[in-house]
Parts: C-alpha cells; structure tokens; sequence
C-alpha cells in the first residue's frame, strides 16, 4: 500500500488482496509486465512483486496438484488395462477356437501397447518393428489363424523378454544385445 505521510497505511482486507491478485494475475497471464501493472493498478512496483511471487508459487502448487491427480489417473487405467490383459491372456489359453485365440491375443497387445503409450515406452519397445495385422478372422484359414496367433504370442513375449515382469510393461525394455568377445 502507498505511504502516507511517511507512514505505511493499514493491510488489505483478505477480499481486496484476492481481488488485487486477480488483478495482478489476469494482467500477468495478457502478458503485461510488473511495471505496467503496477501502473494500471495503481500500486507500488514491490507490492506487484511479491503478487507475482505468490502467483507463481500458487502455480506451482496447482500444478503440483495437478500432476498428482494426473498420476492417480494413469495408475487407474493402467490397472484397468493390466486386468484386461490378463482376462485376454487366461482365456486366450483356454480357448481351442482358433479366432477366439487370435482375437484374446489382439487383445492382449493392444493393452499392452496402451499401456506402453500412457507409460511413455511406446518408442523404445515398439520401434515400427512390430507389424499389427487387422485381417477380416472370418477370411482366414485355419492354417492362417495358427499362424497368426503363433506370430502375436511371439510378438507378446518380444516385449516381456526384454525384462517386464508379467503385467508391468512399465518395466519392458528392448532385448539386450548379447555380446560375445569369442567372436
């Protein structure tokens, strides 16, 4: 507050703070700098300062908030896809219907994929090499479907070989090159 005669007037109530910081805020976030704002709200340059200060630190703990909510969200559904993902795979083992087998295993790969993408490890285990096929089941031979549920198991235990433990793909990295000194 503006001194007056040499002596300090008395603090804000609580409503006029909140209703200075808005102020401060809404001018902050168009972009305006603390001397402008000082200028537009008629207040001293150091009170702006310290408004923007506790602005900032308030954005901090938002955002804090924020991140933590986020977090409780993705550890949410990733239990919810890792409950998928094992259902598929528990009846893609008790099925001897071949589509069925097939269409748990496509299951099963897209939870893990999903899981991968919330986790951030999409590029690191799936680098393009997997080739996620989407043919008609009903088309396809029986031969085809063998071939088909062979190639996605394969494909699922490429990802859990690389270190995952079973259903935390969180923990999946791609194989280790072996390194053999004979050689």
């Amino acid at each position: 507050m503006p001194k007056s005669n040499g002596q300090r007037t008395k603090r804000p109530t609580k409503e006029q703070l909140e209703k200075r910081r808005s102020q401060v805020d809404e001018l902050r976030l168009a972009g305006v700098g603390p001397s402008e704002i000082s200028t537009t709200i008629s207040t001293p340059l150091s009170t702006v300062n310290r408004d923007l200060a506790a602005l900032r630190a308030n954005d901090v703990e938002r955002w804090k908030t924020d991140k933590q909510t986020l977090n409780k969200h993705r550890a949410k559904i990733l239990s919810q896809l890792t409950l998928v993902l094992n259902k598929a795979y528990l009846d893609h083992t008790k099925t001897v219907d071949p589509k069925a087998k097939v269409g748990f295993l496509r299951v099963v790969l897209e939870a893990i994929r999903r899981q991968c993408e919330i986790l951030g490890l999409s590029r690191i285990i799936f680098e393009g090499e997997i080739h996620h096929k989407h043919e008609d089941l009903r088309e396809m031979s029986e031969e085809q479907l063998r071939r088909e549920a062979e190639r996605l198991v394969k494909e699922i235990d490429s990802v859990f070989k690389g270190g995952a433990t079973e259903g935390d793909p969180s923990r999946a990295l791609p194989p280790a090159k072996e390194h053999n000194p004979a050689s």
